[in-house]
């Protein structure tokens, strides 16, 4: 744990759209904090593109004529 005045949260808050913790301001420096939304908004790019990888694999199965209908159900 360190000492001093709390880290800002802003960062985190905007990534996770909700509060983070408030335990985190006190463990962490702005940096940390910064360096930490960074890395959840990167995981967040690389799973949205994971799925979205994935369910174009899965539509391959569904013909092609249905395939916009099929995701418009399933995706609204």
């Amino acid at each position: 744990m360190r000492s001093g005045p709390s880290a800002d949260l802003t960062p985190l808050r905007a990534v996770l759209k909700a509060a983070p913790p408030a335990e985190l301001a006190a463990q962490l420096t702005d940096a940390q904090v910064v360096a930490l939304a960074e890395l959840i908004r990167n995981a967040h790019a690389r799973q949205q593109s994971q799925l979205t990888a994935a369910l174009d694999h899965a539509l391959r199965y569904v013909p092609g004529f249905l395939r916009g209908t099929v995701r418009g159900i399933l995706f609204p």
